[in-house]
């Protein structure tokens, strides 16, 4: 059995070559322009927090202090749409919202950097941890009334058609039926193509075609990503570097 130990703050530093592979710089990302670029999972519709636990996970660097809708599913179906569950509703108070119940940035978080966001949610006790570059954001409040529709959506909420993420995305993934714990949390971080879990995964998105307007899925379930609009896509971009800093050693 594979145990996920605890890593030093400092181990971000002095340990860079343990980031995801190539610190970067063989990868690619996607930029969303914040107007009308984004994802859409139009296969991956299933109700995520009323099924059962589940775990979204997302790099990212955001371009603005006003980025939101980084990735989202809504519970009701457009135009009348409503979110269940967003990471970075907000780049401060909002880092992770659902149903009303918000957890906020740590306040050592730089949005102008790489980082790393994981929603952990726990149906038994309708609560969910936020988990930032490997360290925990804390636990929520009880969550009430939740449950998902519609398809998962990366870079605007659930109708697409107003409040778009404005910068970067480099990978995303959620599973299904497990909530991650902290230290599973920061191996994925680390050992990028190791993820804990591969059985549980629905979507594993690490965007590493560079063209094209399909994101293929390394999940095994097929759940490939499509870019809107058609016409005027998101824009794939090399990542320069990671750039993560967490905590106050930063």
């Amino acid at each position: 059995m594979t145990v996920y130990g605890a890593i030093p703050k400092r181990a971000y530093l002095e340990q860079p070559r343990r980031q995801p592979r190539g610190l970067g710089f063989e990868r690619h990302s996607l930029l969303l322009d914040g107007a009308e670029d984004y994802i859409d999972v139009v296969g991956l519709i299933d109700d995520l927090s009323g099924d059962g636990d589940f775990t979204a996970e997302i790099m990212l660097k955001a371009g603005s202090a006003l980025s939101r809708y980084a990735m989202s599913q809504s519970h009701t179906a457009p135009p009348a749409y409503a979110s269940d569950w967003t990471i970075m509703l907000g780049v401060a108070a909002n880092l992770f919202w659902m149903r009303g119940v918000t957890l906020a940035a740590p306040a050592w978080f730089d949005w102008t950097r790489w980082n790393h966001l994981v929603l952990s949610w726990t149906k038994a006790a309708a609560t969910y941890e936020g988990i930032v570059n490997g360290i925990s954001a804390g636990i929520s409040g009880v969550v009430a009334g939740f449950g998902g529709v519609n398809s998962v959506k990366i870079g605007t909420r659930g109708d697409a058609t107003t409040s778009f993420f404005r910068g970067l995305t480099a990978f995303v993934r959620i599973y299904k039926g497990i909530a991650l714990s902290v230290a599973e949390a920061r191996w994925n971080l680390l050992e990028y193509h190791n993820p804990v879990h591969p059985g549980n995964l629905v979507l594993w998105l690490p965007m590493e075609e560079g063209t094209g307007l399909t994101v293929v899925d390394h999940s095994g379930v097929g759940n490939d990503g499509s870019l809107f609009p058609v016409l005027t896509p998101p824009v794939w971009r090399d990542v320069q570097k990671w750039e993560l800093r967490v905590g106050a050693e930063a």
